[in-house]
């Protein structure tokens, strides 16, 4: 019988040996790109008087709609546990 394999298929979008400070803006690049594909995100903002292009630009407004813990290595891997516990 073939097993199934734990490993994550999509890519990681944070480069695991990045310095703190890099590993946060690929996080916070990563959300604020999440933002500009969701539609409802946007109109969530936009409801509120948010949806000025160079507010969401400037101050790097993003979305975390969960999907970065998809895209990471599970925590019983070493490389997810070490990357997990570096964001948080």
């Amino acid at each position: 019988p073939q097993e199934r394999s734990t490993a994550r298929s999509l890519p990681a979008p944070v480069s695991f040996d990045a310095d703190d400070q890099a590993l946060l803006n690929q996080v916070i690049g990563y959300y604020h790109e999440t933002l500009a594909q969701s539609p409802e995100a946007l109109a969530y903002l936009k409801a509120r008087g948010l949806d000025h292009p160079e507010l969401i630009a400037r101050f790097k407004l993003g979305y975390a709609n969960r999907t970065l813990g998809l895209r990471l290595p599970t925590r019983d891997r070493q490389a997810g546990s070490d990357i997990r516990s570096r964001l948080q």
